[in-house]
């Protein structure tokens, strides 16, 4: 590997460690610090940066041990470690996302009913289950792993090809389809009642409109 190369990627994963860990640190501290932020929404929030946060700081470390070895066998485990946080983080982000779109759903589609289905106690039982659910998940499909030496330390030759076929895709594609689902109900509510405000306005404005022409008709009538 290229020495230039490789000072020049390590620069640029360095730079975006450290943007990463100011902007979801300051997320992080803020919520602690200030009570009025501690609210249902904000507990998803938070989930997310401690998630990119995390996912952050590996992927630089990850794509080092891909860069800077020699890929042999004393970095086998390392590799193997690194690439099953990497795709478990990522899969904990997405679905995080998921659930704040969900989250937003019930918000504004069951008003009377959000109170009771969101709590901070839930949410972050919420966000524990995710947690656990897709590291174990990762964790099983990783134990399958068929690196072999003298490879890269890529996600298609950690994962058994079965696996990143299959199980990889529907952790992430599950959560996509589902937020854009849900985003797209929002969206097309937030039409309706633009067009129903659009309607009640021009309605008003013709309303006016009449209003006016009666009182020409009744002033003209009178001074006649």
């Amino acid at each position: 590997m290229d020495k230039r190369l490789l000072i020049s990627t390590a620069a640029v994963n360095a730079a975006i460690v450290v943007g990463i860990i100011i902007g979801n640190s300051l997320v992080v501290i803020a919520f602690v610090r200030f009570e009025r932020l501690r609210s249902v929404e904000n507990y998803f929030i938070v989930g997310l940066s401690c998630t990119d946060l995390l996912l952050g700081l590996l992927i630089p470390v990850r794509d080092i041990l891909d860069l800077g070895f020699d890929n042999s066998e004393r970095t086998r485990y390392p590799c193997i470690v690194g690439t099953f946080l990497v795709v478990a983080m990522s899969n904990i982000s997405l679905w995080t996302l998921m659930l704040i779109a969900v989250e937003r759903y019930v918000k504004i589609f069951k008003p009377l009913h959000y109170p009771l289905y969101y709590t901070p106690g839930r949410v972050i039982a919420m966000l524990i289950v995710t947690w656990v659910v897709l590291i174990v998940s990762n964790l099983a499909i990783a134990m399958q792993e068929h690196w072999h030496v003298g490879q890269r330390c890529l996600v298609i030759k950690v994962y058994p090809k079965k696996m990143a076929d299959i199980a990889l895709p529907l952790l992430a594609f599950l959560p996509i389809v589902t937020t854009s689902f849900v985003y797209s109900r929002i969206f097309l509510l937030a039409r309706k009642h633009e067009r129903s405000i659009r309607g009640l306005q021009s309605s008003q404005i013709s309303r006016y409109r009449n209003l006016r022409r009666v009182k020409k008709i009744f002033f003209s009538l009178h001074t006649n």
